[in-house]
């Protein structure tokens, strides 16, 4: 925050892009990179050409399925840079369990959230109060920017505008760490939840 960012409960999500075309040669990553992401950074790594695999998954947030890239060329680069500005700019904002945010929308917009859990118990609630205005909540466990749109077996919504509390229940296949996407649409003008 000393440096422009915005605190971590406005819900805005933190990014950071690491490209390389090697490894780390001056600066050991095995403190900096755990210390970054587990400031509530999503941390996306883009190899280029010849590179050291095992350091940009050490280093980027997981799922490393999101967050690696690999490309052969640096001539690939120009095409790559609009999947890299989608994937970033829809990056989910990191919170812990029981953190609670605030944030503002406007119709028809989203925030997205994203928490990871050790599965205590196999079912977990997630609220959101409406402050001002009105809001669609939708929850999920394998898609990371969940919406109205996405299929019933595999997004939980509560799209109940008739209160301004609203939760979701989900639940866990196994006990496992398992990442919970959850996103907050703005049905009024404005919107503060």
């Amino acid at each position: 925050q000393l440096y422009g960012a915005r605190p971590v409960s406005a819900g805005i999500p933190r990014v950071a892009v690491l490209i390389t075309d090697g490894m780390s040669n001056l600066y050991p990553i095995n403190e900096a990179a755990p210390s970054l992401r587990n400031s509530g950074v999503q941390v996306f790594t883009v190899g280029i050409g010849n590179i050291f695999l095992p350091e940009l998954l050490f280093i980027a947030s997981d799922p490393d399925t999101d967050h690696v890239f690999l490309l052969d060329s640096f001539n690939e680069a120009s095409s790559f840079v609009d999947l890299l500005s989608v994937t970033t700019c829809d990056a989910p904002a990191i919170v812990e369990p029981g953190e609670n945010t605030t944030s503002e929308i406007e119709e028809d917009e989203f925030r997205f959230f994203q928490t990871e859990c050790a599965a205590f118990s196999v079912t977990i609630m997630i609220e959101q109060i409406d402050v001002v205005g009105t809001c669609s909540l939708y929850a999920s466990t394998s898609m990371q920017n969940p919406g109205p749109l996405d299929p019933p077996d595999v997004v939980i919504r509560n799209e109940d505008h008739s209160v301004h509390t609203r939760s979701v229940l989900v639940h866990f296949a196994h006990a496992l760490h398992q990442f919970i996407y959850v996103s907050v649409r703005g049905v009024d003008p404005f919107n503060q939840f």
